[in-house]
């Protein structure tokens, strides 16, 4: 005999659903294992760029997602996988010029601000198991 763990959305029924995406999770499809997440904020002054470092205690590389919402409300993201560069007005988050650094129990990051004025930007950031 088998045993399945699942949750499924508040609409569907856990039952008789069969569409992997009608779960929050579900034993027999592979998820993420999300080991911390946070939120912040990181201030960039006018000419500079602003760092942000993440600390963690698991000894090892992480992977890893980072969302950013810009002041004009724009949101977007990098992961350590893949080089992407985005931009908004005068903010730059640019994975090209300076990758993120991800070390055993460390996560750092930057954004550049070519703008005439210090901003804030928030960020919500994911680390998650790498399972292979």
């Amino acid at each position: 005999m088998s045993y399945k763990f699942a949750v499924s959305k508040a609409t569907k029924n856990v039952l008789t659903a069969t569409d992997p995406n009608d779960f929050i999770f579900h034993s027999n499809y592979n998820t993420f294992k999300i080991l911390a997440h946070d939120t912040g904020t990181i201030s960039v002054a006018s000419g500079f760029n602003g760092t942000k470092t993440i600390t963690h205690s698991y000894g090892t590389r992480q992977g890893f997602f980072v969302f950013f919402k810009y002041p004009s409300g724009r949101t977007t993201y990098f992961h350590n996988p893949i080089r992407i560069g985005s931009s908004d007005d005068t903010l730059t988050i640019d994975y090209f010029l300076n990758p993120p650094s991800n070390n055993a129990n460390t996560i750092s990051f930057d954004i550049a601000n070519s703008g005439g004025s210090s901003l804030d930007i928030k960020y919500s950031y994911y680390l998650f198991e790498i399972a292979i």
